[in-house]
């Protein structure tokens, strides 16, 4: 059987609508491969060659609409997570052998490569799962926080562990997690600022709410000035250092008084 993508006239309608994306053309390649039922209707939808993401997102939709439920759970799973890591991948999956499952997975679907998903893919499909498959999504997340966590608390100086227990506590719960980020930099900001950087630069990198990545943009934005020791500027850092540390001994002066009035009956 001739492939759809083959006819010289559909090349040059997805060559057209993609502006030539290499994404975007691998992307509709797996959808004329995999969809069920007439694969012109998903052209007729798509826009003009200016719309190139509009049409991205809506073949990104109706893939995943139509994909075997397994391996959609799998592409929204490598859609989901920060990096490509078999072990997470496994442990959050059930599959035995990760990196065996994605070589299948990018044999069987041309968006996929071995490494994961293409980045525009990713930021789609986790769209897509937020809205769509919202139940898979927190329990990805979640499930992620947890294997980090553990992680974290057999190797606590483990910085790479501590950038992934974050990201995804972000995910889980953000105003906790920035409680948690705002301590880890006042530990860090006067014997490594470069991973402070690193840090808030990984921790808002997806996912999380508009007014949560205005609070991580001033904490961002204060780093440079630390390094020029200019007071001043760094004050939104220091600020929010101090109210973490006011909160931190206010919750120890309640514990305290729990003790004196548990002693006093």
């Amino acid at each position: 059987k001739t492939h759809v993508l083959s006819e010289q006239s559909v090349v040059e309608a997805v060559v057209d609508l993609t502006r030539g994306s290499p994404t975007g053309i691998s992307l509709i390649s797996g959808a004329f491969q995999n969809f069920k039922g007439d694969v012109f209707r998903i052209m007729q939808f798509l826009g003009t060659p200016e719309e190139e993401y509009k049409n991205l997102r809506y073949v990104n939709v109706i893939t995943l609409d139509n994909l075997p439920q397994h391996d959609k759970k799998i592409i929204i799973l490598l859609a989901l997570i920060r990096k490509v890591d078999y072990e997470l991948i496994e442990n959050i999956s059930g599959v035995f052998n990760a990196k065996n499952l994605l070589q299948s997975l990018s044999e069987k679907y041309s968006f996929v490569e071995e490494e994961g998903l293409p980045e525009l893919i990713k930021r789609f499909s986790r769209t897509y799962a937020k809205h769509e498959m919202p139940s898979l999504y927190e329990e990805i997340h979640r499930r992620a926080f947890d294997y980090f966590s553990d992680k974290l608390d057999n190797e606590p100086k483990n910085k790479e562990y501590l950038i992934d227990t974050l990201y995804y506590h972000f995910r889980v719960h953000e105003d906790d997690a920035y409680t948690h980020l705002i301590s880890i930099i006042s530990y860090y900001i006067s014997v490594d600022i470069n991973f402070c950087e690193e840090l808030v630069y990984n921790v808002s990198s997806a996912g999380v709410s508009k007014e949560m990545r205005n609070k991580i943009n001033i904490l961002k934005d204060s780093f440079p000035y630390v390094i020029l020791k200019d007071y001043k500027k760094t004050l939104p850092l220091l600020e929010a250092i101090s109210e973490l540390k006011k909160i931190s001994e206010s919750n120890s002066m309640q514990i305290l008084d729990g003790f004196k009035s548990s002693g006093k009956n």
